[in-house]
């Protein structure tokens, strides 16, 4: 068993940093707002408090201990508590180092069990205290999306467009406020609402810090939300990494240009010397390594895998079939529905009106958003609907953004078209399968 010697400084005392660094982040954001335009803003994020509650409580707080169906949760809540209840006798376990479970974890993704742990050491090993911080988490979701998407529409700089970037703010912020399945993921003891919480405020903090460089403060919240975002899930991490040096690749001459790559690999070699970066950066390759199944060997192989994984990705669990298997989803098909008729035709608006009026700062959600897929893709088949739920804060940042479209028909009959033609297909092939 792996444990370090005790500390005057506990872990308990260390998560608060992260959740300090929240809570200033988003005060930030409701202080340089107007009066008016802050009072909508909370108004917006108490609706999803309740909107969170309420789907949670019609779907039933599901007890980790006793609900069969999925062990994700089962294993944090075991982890958890071991892990409160030795801090409590003044074991602080290295949890990335080899030993007896379950201190062990063997992953990098510790973030959870350590803030689940930290909730337990304070309150007690009740599984209702980790959902009540998914529902409360939530709230902060509307803020983050009003921010990101006010940034980019305020990038577009068209006098024609007085109004639009509060106009697509809002909007951006209500869909992230009435999603229904922010309320049913709250309702498992899951790290994937906390996780989206931490990837939106990731993407939001680098969109300030890109627009106002010399503002010290966001330095500080993009280390503590990258760092937050890294222990829960690190290729989430990565991809808002990625989308901010595609954006400085972007806007720097040729010369910088190599200059900053050749930093970067610098960084990465050096890195590896060291015992942590060394194991983090082996942990990492090997994970990598193994995320797409064995069955794929060729390159026609990827390309199907890939291409059969695309629907799932954003189109599962079908809203429109009956669902089968032991844990049928029905409860997301409110969600999906969000998302097919008005998310993804207003997501497109907002993609081609960035994509026309050339702001390179939405490269930062695009490229997060695109390495995330392809994550997903290598290691899920596109059929997560669980570890995609992060990825729709994008989803609704560009549907805001998609307010400044004209021929807003086009994009929704061009989307409902697509939906419902491979919805007939599948139809079809189901009837015909029977």
């Amino acid at each position: 068993m792996a444990l370090a010697t005790a500390s005057l400084v506990t872990p308990v005392a260390l998560w608060i940093i992260p959740l300090l660094g929240v809570v200033l982040y988003v005060g930030q954001i409701l202080f340089e707002a107007s009066p008016p335009t802050r009072v909508k803003i909370l108004i917006l994020s108490a609706v999803a408090g309740v909107v969170a509650f309420v789907g949670s409580t019609l779907t039933g707080w599901h007890d980790p201990l006793h609900y069969k169906l999925s062990l994700d949760d089962a294993t944090y809540y075991v982890q958890a508590k071991a892990i409160a209840e030795a801090w409590h006798q003044h074991f602080y376990p290295v949890l990335h180092a080899k030993g007896s479970e379950p201190y062990y974890i063997g992953s990098l993704h510790t973030g959870y069990q350590r803030l689940l742990a930290a909730i337990f050491f304070l309150v007690g090993p009740s599984f209702r205290f980790g959902i009540c911080m998914n529902i409360i988490a939530v709230c902060l979701i509307p803020i983050f999306a009003y921010r990101a998407t006010w940034i980019l529409l305020s990038s577009c700089g068209n006098e024609a467009d007085t109004g639009a970037p509060e106009k697509g703010a809002f909007f951006a912020a209500l869909l992230a406020a009435i999603y229904p399945a922010y309320g049913y993921w709250s309702s498992w003891l899951l790290k994937d609402v906390i996780l989206a919480v931490l990837f939106a405020m990731s993407t939001t903090v680098l969109l300030d810090l890109t627009r106002s460089p010399k503002r010290l403060e966001f330095y500080a919240f993009a280390a503590v939300a990258l760092t937050s975002l890294g222990l829960f899930r690190v290729y989430a991490a990565l991809s808002v990494m990625m989308g901010a040096i595609v954006y400085v690749l972007a806007i720097i001459s040729r010369k910088w240009t190599v200059a900053l790559v050749l930093s970067l690999a610098l960084s990465i070699i050096i890195t590896s010397y060291s015992d942590s970066g060394g194991l983090f950066l082996s942990q990492l390759l090997y994970s990598l390594g193994t995320l797409l199944p064995e069955s794929v060997k060729t390159i026609p192989d990827s390309l199907l895998y890939f291409a059969q994984g695309i629907p799932r990705l954003l189109l599962a669990p079908y809203a429109w079939v009956k669902a089968h298997g032991l844990a049928p989803m029905y409860e997301l098909y409110p969600a999906m529905w969000v998302l097919y008729l008005v998310g993804y035709p207003m997501c497109l608006l907002g993609f081609l009106e960035l994509l026309r009026r050339n702001v390179r700062l939405a490269a930062i959600p695009l490229i997060a958003w695109f390495s995330s897929a392809l994550i997903l893709l290598m290691a899920y088949g596109g059929d997560a609907p669980r570890q995609r739920l992060y990825m729709d804060f994008v989803v609704f940042v560009l549907a805001g953004c998609g307010i400044l479209a004209k021929r807003r028909h086009l994009a929704f009959l061009l989307c409902y078209t697509i939906i419902a033609f491979f919805a007939a297909i599948q139809l079809l092939t189901l009837h015909r399968r029977v």
